[in-house]
């Protein structure tokens, strides 16, 4: 039973013939998010192609930064992903203390520490934060509405003046997936695709998706 079938049963509604009309509007909810998975969103491929390439370009610019800014301080081959270098650079080097730990105790570099760090009076903890914040936002988008689409088949298109293979995606559409009982996506979650990012002339990853998640009509209410 979904949580607002829940909320309706135990909160809102007292009679039962109430709730069972809810539940059957639901089932019928769950038929659309199935018909809309199964008709799948296009994929533009020289969009695809296009936004891996500049994405790529842009994260490896901003990786070259840390690299070289870490070389300053003494770090030849700083990972950001190693615990320990990010122990040794910010506890260690720049003297910043743990704000956070892990389960196991360890030190926590997580976002919010990260964002801790990003407001630091010390310009270099500042930047360094900065950079690799936007290096994981930035591949974080990349592989998860780019690189590791879970593209199902391929279907031909006239674009462009021209039939190309139009790739698909079909997100699981979920009723009541949210707090505010609003619908959910996921694999992928095409309802949270980010924006562009002009601070690094980045596009939108939307662009690359046809027939968005706008276009579908899936903003439904139940009737009370």
């Amino acid at each position: 039973m979904t949580n607002l079938l829940m909320y309706a049963h135990f909160e809102r509604f007292n009679e039962i013939h109430i709730a069972d009309k809810l539940y059957t509007e639901m089932l019928e909810l769950h038929k659309i998010g199935l018909a809309m998975r199964f008709r799948g969103i296009g994929i533009d491929p020289l969009a695809k192609a296009n936004h891996e390439q500049i994405f790529y370009k842009t994260a490896n610019d901003i990786a070259d930064k840390i690299t070289n800014f870490t070389k300053k301080l003494g770090f030849d081959d700083f990972n950001y992903n190693s615990r320990l270098d990010m122990v040794k650079l910010f506890i260690e080097k720049l003297q910043m203390g743990v704000i956070k730990t892990t389960v196991k105790g360890e030190p926590s570099f997580d976002i919010n520490v990260l964002l801790i760090y990003a407001k630091s009076e010390n310009q270099i903890v500042a930047t360094l934060a900065r950079l690799i914040i936007s290096h994981k936002k930035i591949m974080k988008t990349l592989v998860t509405y780019a690189v590791n689409l879970p593209i199902k088949n391929s279907v031909m298109k006239w674009m462009n003046n021209k039939m190309l293979p139009i790739s698909k995606v079909h997100p699981i559409w979920i009723p009541s997936a949210t707090k505010t009982r609003r619908w959910g996506c996921k694999v992928p979650n095409v309802m949270n695709i980010p924006k562009a990012r002009p601070q690094f002339e980045l596009p939108s990853m939307r662009n690359m998706y046809i027939g968005h998640y706008r276009k579908i009509p899936y903003l439904l209410t139940i009737p009370k």
